[in-house]
C-alpha cells in the first residue's frame, strides 16, 4: 500500500533492492513510483537505484503482465535487452508487456542462461496461443534449440502436453511429429533432433 510505504520511507525506514522487487511483485505501481522517487537507503545519489534492482523488479512486473508497472520501470532505466523479462512475459502470456519490451530493445530470439527462448517458454506454459503467435509474428525462430534437455518450442509444447501450441507451431513451420496419444511427458523425446554426445 503506497501510504504505508510513504510513512515508512519518510520515517527513515531502511529501503533496499529487495523492497523495490517486492513492491513490483505486489503490483502497486504507486509504491514502486514512490520507492523510485525516494531511492535506496544510503545511496550517494538519493534517487539512484542500481541497474540490477530495476531489472529484478522488471522481471517481477513482467511475470505478472503488469503493463503500467513495466512502463514505469523501463522509464526508470530497467533494461529490456536481457532475456529474462521477455521470457517472464511470454510464460505469463502477456502480449501487451511483450510489445513494450520489444519496443524498448528486447530481442525475441535472445536465449537465457539455459538457452531457452521466449517462444519455448510460451509454448510450454499455460499462456495463450495468441502469445505464441505474437512471438512468431515478431520474428521468433520456431526451430531454435535450447533448454535442458535441448529441445525446440514444439518439443517443449509436446512434453508439457500443450498440443494446441504444438499444432500452432507446426502451422508456422516447426519441425516435428505429434507424439502418440497418452505418451508420458517425461518419456517424450524429440523425434527430429539428436542431441550431440556430451563431452
Amino acid at each position: 500500500h503506497p501510504e504505508i510505504v510513504r510513512i515508512l520511507v519518510d520515517g527513515g525506514a531502511s529501503v533496499d533492492d529487495d523492497h523495490l522487487k517486492a513492491a513490483a511483485y505486489g503490483g502497486s505501481v504507486d509504491s514502486v513510483r514512490l520507492l523510485l522517487e525516494k531511492g535506496p537507503s544510503g545511496a550517494t545519489n538519493p534517487t539512484k537505484w542500481s541497474a540490477s534492482a530495476c531489472d529484478r523488479a522488471l522481471n517481477e512486473a513482467c511475470s505478472k503482465s503488469n503493463v503500467p508497472m513495466v512502463k514505469v520501470l523501463v522509464k526508470a532505466g530497467a533494461k529490456c535487452d536481457s532475456a529474462e523479462p521477455l521470457l517472464e512475459a511470454a510464460e505469463a502470456g502477456g502480449i501487451e508487456v511483450m510489445k513494450v519490451l520489444l519496443e524498448n530493445g528486447a530481442n525475441v530470439n535472445r536465449p537465457d542462461v539455459r538457452s531457452e527462448t521466449a517462444l519455448m517458454r510460451a509454448a510450454r506454459s499455460s499462456g495463450s496461443a495468441d502469445a505464441v503467435e505474437f512471438l512468431i509474428q515478431n520474428g521468433a525462430d520456431v526451430n531454435a534449440v535450447g533448454g535442458d534437455p535441448a529441445q525446440t518450442a514444439f518439443d517443449w509444447a509436446c512434453r508439457y502436453h500443450r498440443y494446441d501450441m504444438a499444432e500452432l507451431l507446426l502451422k508456422y513451420g516447426a519441425k516435428g511429429k505429434m507424439p502418440d496419444p497418452g505418451e508420458d511427458r517425461f518419456a517424450y523425446k524429440p523425434r527430429w533432433y539428436e542431441a550431440p554426445p556430451r563431452t
